[in-house]
């Protein structure tokens, strides 16, 4: 039975092989980790929560979120937004790291679940937003949140 190589083998060990990006191979790993408290509903479906920023060149290698008990039967989705000088977010792309996790139960909840949502790297500062799916979070329900990316 013949062996297989990946992507990234087969071009470590070529010829002349071009430099593999850093957020491949030997990029520094970062976490950035928060907790947030609703103050009021946040509605699914119009409504996001902005957890934080990451910077242009960054790819998003684990998303998770601590739910507590009593969020309800919602589910999420995880993306990412522009912000003017102000703030203010406009979302992009609402599920780029997942969609449809559910939060029914208390317990770590994985975003960066498939290949294609951990080979996107942002191309400027965004801020990541999180977006209940099925119904609303209600008011006083802390979420934890882990983001580790990978840059320069």
């Amino acid at each position: 039975m013949a062996s297989q190589n990946s992507t990234m083998y087969t071009a470590q060990i070529a010829a002349g092989a071009p430099t593999i990006a850093s957020t491949e191979a030997g990029g520094r790993v970062r976490c950035v980790s928060d907790t947030y408290l609703t103050t009021s509903a946040v509605t699914a479906g119009s409504q996001t929560i902005t957890l934080c920023k990451l910077p242009a060149g960054a790819k998003v290698i684990s998303a998770e979120l601590i739910v507590p008990a009593g969020v309800g039967t919602s589910s999420a989705k995880l993306g990412y937004g522009t912000f003017d000088a102000a703030g203010t977010v406009t979302v992009v792309d609402d599920d780029r790291w997942g969609s449809g996790v559910d939060l029914s139960s208390a317990a770590r909840k994985q975003f960066v679940t498939v290949a294609a949502d951990a080979d996107y790297v942002t191309t400027s500062d965004v801020a990541v937003v999180l977006s209940p799916v099925t119904t609303n979070f209600a008011t006083a329900i802390t979420f934890a949140f882990v983001i580790q990316y990978v840059t320069d």
